[in-house]
């Protein structure tokens, strides 16, 4: 028997994948609470992912965002999300498909996932090595959008 039916690695993969999903359509629905939020480091390159041209001239490969308090209109589909984010100042809607993200983390309970894709070289021409982190400067963290009384 040539073909293996004990596909672990994909397996693995689409149970993390599935984690991702279930954790965006909660927040889409109930949003953040608790402390809870997510970095999510996806592929700029993707050809499906919508981020204005300067965020793309800026983050040539990659990009992560925390999803905290300052979004808005986080909606879920069955092949990504979209959400509305501030960039100096600037609403920008971004549209992250699903197998673009490579990472995904939640700190408020210790949770990070690395997702692995076998046709990610079809729509990316250079992937970050595995053990390398981003840099700070390709992490875009949002402070709270909760009203002060």
């Amino acid at each position: 028997m040539t073909n293996n039916v004990y596909n672990f690695k994909k397996w693995v993969n689409d149970a993390f994948l599935s984690v991702v999903k279930q954790a965006l359509k909660t927040c889409e629905k109930h949003g953040l609470e608790d402390g809870h939020h997510f970095y999510i480091t996806f592929y700029t390159k993707h050809p499906k992912v919508l981020l204005d041209q300067s965020l793309k001239s800026k983050y040539p490969e990659f990009m992560t965002i925390v999803l905290e308090n300052l979004f808005e209109g986080l909606v879920v589909d069955k092949n990504g999300f979209l959400v509305v984010l501030q960039f100096n100042s600037q609403e920008q809607r971004i549209y992250i498909p699903f197998n673009s993200i490579f990472r995904f983390s939640n700190p408020k309970i210790d949770l990070a996932l690395i997702l692995e894709y076998e046709d990610e070289v079809s729509c990316i021409n250079k992937k970050p090595k595995k053990d390398k982190k981003p840099k700070k400067d390709n992490i875009i963290s949002f402070p709270s959008l909760a009203k002060k009384d």
